[in-house]
């Protein structure tokens, strides 16, 4: 292998790193973008790319930044990060486009190895009790340093599909399916509610797909919609209702928590529904003092990613977002004639919105790039069936 080919899948070294940083991810994301660019075909790949998916983009970014003129104080440096993530995690994306049949198995088995380094890790920390991290971090309690290790598990939870399939293709179908098994073992373990949920939901959507193809998808991919637009106002009914004194008997204080800051945050959209309160707003306006309506939660951001979409950009920006997406989509899609690659990205977007919809904040660099690097994760893995089909 060239030196110019080893280069190209030199980063996937900090995919494992995750589990113990989350910046990682950031690291992994810029670390490929400079790859790619590097690389001829590559960078040919990006220059040549479709305008409608470039347009879509650059109209989302420019309408952030258009916002900033009515959001709060600091969201000039935010829109700064996530334009810088955004670029890279298209650069990406595109490269992926330009990957010959050898290429492409190398970086997969790469990728695949990656992933199960990451798995191994998180085992290895469950056993030990966070030992690992513990010998970076000694006086922090037990309880923090999982918190800090939930990141790599939602990170290894979005990559187990695509992981999964790639398995499948290097060695054979069973070995896939047994990774997949293992992560949800090792994500039942953790103290992680959304995680094994979130697999559970990926794995019914996987076998769904399998038997109804690209209508489940579709149909997967409206309801989730859907539902994220609708997710402030079942929030509010579920708290009128008394389901957040019973979540908090059930699970503890977390969800009903976070009840409470959908349905503040959906009173905040009824305000500027259309044109959003500006660019990073979700992260001021939950502050203790900033906001003295009905539902007076303080919260750092609105653990939704959706609705804290809509609050900052309203449904401008939602629109946009949608419009950006389905043109990525469209594009990857194009490629993914076996049904075991459509279902595999419908499982990868269930896994996901599960994350999306309860956990973190879309702005935030870390999870903006590893939503960059899943992206990707799923390209690959249509690019590699697709070339080995052919």
């Amino acid at each position: 292998m060239t030196a110019a080919r080893m280069a190209a899948i030199a980063p996937l070294v900090f995919v494992p790193l995750v589990a113990w940083s989350k910046d990682a991810a950031v690291v992994a994301l810029f670390a490929c973008a400079i790859a790619i660019v590097a690389w001829p075909s590559g960078r040919r790949a990006v220059v040549e790319a479709r305008p409608a998916g470039w347009l879509a983009g650059l109209m989302l970014m420019g309408w952030g930044l258009i916002s900033l003129a009515w959001a709060p104080a600091g969201g000039a440096v935010l829109w700064g990060q996530v334009a810088m993530v955004v670029g890279a995690a298209t650069v990406v994306v595109r490269g992926i486009d330009a990957l010959d049949a050898q290429l492409t198995r190398h970086l997969a088995a790469t990728f695949a190895a990656a992933v199960g380094l990451l798995a191994l890790i998180l085992f290895i920390e469950r056993v030990s009790g966070g030992g690992l991290i513990g010998l970076h971090r000694p006086d922090e309690p037990t309880a923090r340093l999982f918190d800090v290790l939930s990141a790599g598990l939602a990170f290894l939870c979005c990559l187990t599909f695509p992981a999964a399939l790639i398995l499948a293709h290097l060695f054979r179908p069973s070995v896939g399916i047994a990774f997949a098994i293992a992560v949800f073992a090792l994500a039942v373990s953790y103290n992680m509610d959304a995680a094994p949920v979130a697999l559970a939901f990926g794995g019914l959507v996987c076998g769904t797909a399998l038997l109804g193809g690209r209508r489940v998808l579709v149909g997967l991919v409206l309801t989730l919609s859907c539902t994220a637009l609708v997710w402030g106002v079942l929030a509010e009914a579920a708290l009128a209702g008394g389901l957040g004194a019973w979540l908090e008997r059930l699970f503890g204080a977390n969800w009903s928590l976070r009840l409470g800051y959908w349905a503040r945050v959906q009173e905040l959209i009824g305000q500027a529904p259309l044109i959003g309160h500006g660019f990073g707003a979700g992260r001021v306006l939950g502050r203790p003092g900033e906001y003295d309506g009905p539902v007076p939660v303080p919260f750092m951001h609105p653990h939704n990613g959706v609705l804290e979409l809509w609050l900052d950009l309203g449904l401008m920006g939602v629109a946009l977002v949608a419009t950006w997406t389905a043109a990525g989509a469209r594009r990857i899609l194009s490629s993914a004639n076996s049904p075991a690659v459509l279902a595999t990205i419908a499982a990868t977007i269930a896994v996901t919105s599960v994350f999306v919809l309860v956990s973190f904040s879309i702005w935030l660099g870390s999870w903006l790039s590893a939503l960059g690097l899943i992206i990707a994760a799923m390209a690959l893995a249509a690019k590699l069936v697709d070339q080995r089909q052919s």
